[in-house]
């Protein structure tokens, strides 16, 4: 674990019991004295210290070490729902890319239908995995869960990010990524398709609502790891783009992130 994930408002004092004080105390062998990396919700970072163990408890002191230096975009994942169980390698994976938030997309192609019961319990499974990852991989943040939503709806989203891309199989405008990634904007979307890909009318819908076709290649990806290959591309870009102009201007100092 490279860091805990707290609760939003975190107190100054903490009592861990239950799984949490067996993975500490039993698993990790934390005793009194040894300190912990935290972080919350909103992505803020604290500094955590045993205080006291007792019986199947511990109290720990809570310090703030400061929110997340940051200068990037926010990187906004849209992954229609792939079948089976893969949803939670998607949540998983963009987690530890770093996506800012993750959202559940059903299309013309999605097998995956979600509803009632069923979404309630799909959701409180990818939470579970999204704290899991952030804690594993000491995740710079920690990615807002959407709500299912049909492409056509997402389409006619008002509060979308600046840049959207969608990305397709075949290249679909002589343009590339870094282009798109250009100017300053505050957050980029990456939709990723289902199992075949976006039907002819989603592309269509799409390009007509000024989304961006996005290419990464010739390789056929699995749905899957599409998302994590597509954030992986554009941070990249991003966290390059100070060196972007070297020809032109006086080299920059990277991005902090």
């Amino acid at each position: 674990m490279k860091q805990f994930m707290l609760p939003a408002d975190c107190p100054s004092r903490l009592v861990l019991e239950g799984n949490d004080f067996h993975y500490l105390h039993h698993v990790r062998r934390l005793k009194e004295g040894d300190s912990f990396a935290g972080i919350d919700p909103a992505g803020n970072r604290y500094h955590i210290t045993i205080e006291r163990v007792a019986g199947e408890s511990l109290a720990a002191a809570v310090l703030p070490a400061g929110p997340i230096l940051t200068e990037l975009p926010e990187l906004q994942l849209f992954q229609c729902v792939p079948k089976g169980g893969k949803f939670d390698d998607v949540v998983r994976m963009a987690t530890e890319a770093g996506a800012a938030s993750i959202t559940p997309v059903l299309s013309d192609r999605t097998i995956v239908r979600i509803g009632g019961d069923d979404a309630e319990k799909k959701r409180r499974r990818w939470q579970r995995v999204l704290q899991e990852a952030v804690q594993q991989s000491g995740a710079p943040r920690v990615p807002r869960l959407g709500t299912p939503i049909a492409l056509k709806e997402l389409l006619q989203q008002p509060d979308l990010p600046e840049v959207m891309l969608f990305f397709h199989q075949a290249p679909l405008a002589p343009v590339p990524l870094h282009q798109y990634c250009s100017g300053s904007p505050r957050a980029i979307g990456l939709c990723i398709g289902p199992e075949g890909g976006f039907s002819p009318g989603e592309v269509q819908a799409m390009q007509a609502a000024r989304w961006s076709p996005g290419y990464l290649g010739p390789w056929v990806l699995r749905t899957e790891h599409a998302g994590m290959y597509a954030l992986a591309a554009v941070q990249t870009i991003l966290l390059e783009r100070a060196y972007w102009n070297l020809k032109n201007e006086a080299q920059t100092p990277p991005l902090q992130h």
